[in-house]
């Protein structure tokens, strides 16, 4: 569930029925921990990574909007990796979306701290978290 104007974190527990690592590179750990977090730790600067979220959302009125951001970085170094708003203006029915973020290993403060996928909506809204796909590139591309 979401409340109407605040932040919620998205969990991803990895459970879901096409969940799977066995397509990860050899020398890298699990890149999403069962709270839905990335963890970019063992991957080397210079590397990047591209992430699709599926989520379906069902607003409880027409004309929500919706809001998605990744959480990055810790204590001063911390900052937000914002989408464009989408608006939920066709009724209130179940919207499919999907949201790609590239994000680039180019420091510690970025590598070292997990990133969370955080959602808001303008209206009280159900949220369905359908997975996510995480690609690794290797070095700059």
């Amino acid at each position: 569930s979401l409340v109407a104007g605040a932040w919620t974190d998205i969990p991803n527990d990895g459970l879901g029925s096409f969940g799977t690592t066995q397509y990860s590179p050899a020398d890298v750990g699990p890149l999403i921990n069962s709270s839905g977090q990335i963890d970019l730790s063992t991957l080397s600067l210079g590397d990047s990574v591209l992430v699709r979220a599926d989520l379906r959302i069902t607003p409880k009125i027409s004309g929500a909007c919706l809001d998605f951001r990744y959480s990055l970085g810790a204590g001063v170094g911390a900052y937000f990796l914002n989408q464009p708003p989408k608006s939920l203006s066709d009724g209130s029915r179940e919207y499919p979306m999907a949201f790609l973020s590239l994000f680039y290993v180019g420091n510690a403060n970025t590598r070292d701290n997990l990133i969370t996928p955080q959602i808001k909506s303008s209206e009280d809204a159900t949220l369905i978290n359908l997975g996510s796909l995480v690609t690794v590139f290797r070095g700059r591309f």
